[in-house]
């Protein structure tokens, strides 16, 4: 989707074939909390260094989210 001749946005979400849920190595729809609904995001296509499974694209972290767990990784104890 990088590449090929110019479209719109709207074209490329529309018509082009690669920018389909169906190309699953390259997008899949993730529900976005905090966002209201489904969005398609794009996964690491084509690019597998090793024959592990393929992991699917996630929603971004809320706000906090992750806190509590990096506040114990640096050793900064319960976080409160």
């Amino acid at each position: 989707m990088c590449w090929g001749p110019y479209q719109t946005f709207k074209q490329l979400v529309v018509v082009d074939p690669r920018a389909s849920t169906k190309n699953l190595d390259a997008l899949a729809e993730v529900d976005h909390p905090g966002f209201g609904g489904a969005l398609r995001n794009g996964g690491l296509a084509g690019c597998r260094l090793a024959p592990a499974p393929r992991v699917p694209p996630r929603p971004a972290p809320v706000l906090g989210q992750h806190t509590e767990e990096i506040v114990r990784e640096f050793g900064f104890g319960e976080f409160a």
